[in-house]
C-alpha cells in the first residue's frame, strides 16, 4: 500500500520536519503501515552505514596503492608488446615457410619424384617439371620408377 507521505519519512527521521509538522506525522506514522516500514528501512540503512567505517587512507597507502597500478599498467604494456611482436614472428615464418614451400616444392626430388611415379613416364613429368632430369640422376627411387615405367 503506497502513501503520498512516504516522502515526507526521511525528512522526519533526519529531524527536518518543524514540531507542528513533527506532531502531526508522528501521529500518521502510528496509523500508516506504508510509512512505517519506510522508516524501519531507513533506520536499518542508518546503522548499516554507521557501521561500516570510512577509514581515511594515509599518503603512504595512498603512494603505494598507484605505484602498484603503475606496475601493472607497465607490466601490461610490456606482455601486450611481447605478444604483438611473437604474433608478428609467427605470421612473417608462415608466410615465409608458405612461400619457400611454393617454390622449392617444383624443384625439390620429391616433387620430380612424384611426378615420375603418377605419370610413369619420364617425358610426361619432365614436360611438367623441368627438375625431373636432376632428380632422376640424384635420387635412386626415382631411377627405380623410371626404369619401372620403361618396361
Amino acid at each position: 500500500m503506497d502513501c503520498p507521505n512516504t516522502q515526507r519519512v526521511g525528512a522526519y527521521k533526519d529531524g527536518e520536519l518543524s514540531a507542528a509538522d513533527r506532531a502531526t506525522f508522528s501521529a500518521h506514522l502510528s496509523a500508516c503501515l506504508a510509512c512505517s516500514n519506510e522508516l524501519a528501512r531507513l533506520e536499518r540503512l542508518s546503522v548499516w552505514f554507521a557501521a561500516a567505517k570510512n577509514e581515511a587512507r594515509s599518503p603512504q597507502a595512498v603512494w603505494r596503492a598507484r605505484l602498484n597500478e603503475r606496475r601493472i599498467e607497465r607490466l601490461a604494456t610490456v606482455l601486450t608488446a611481447a605478444a604483438a611482436v611473437v604474433l608478428v614472428a609467427c605470421g612473417l615464418m608462415l608466410v615465409n615457410r608458405s612461400d619457400s614451400s611454393t617454390s622449392a616444392a617444383s624443384s625439390t626430388p620429391a616433387r620430380a619424384w612424384e611426378r615420375v611415379a603418377v605419370t610413369h613416364s619420364f617425358e610426361a613429368a619432365q614436360a611438367t617439371e623441368p627438375a625431373v632430369e636432376a632428380a632422376v640422376a640424384e635420387d635412386p627411387m626415382v631411377q627405380m620408377l623410371f626404369q619401372d615405367g620403361q618396361q
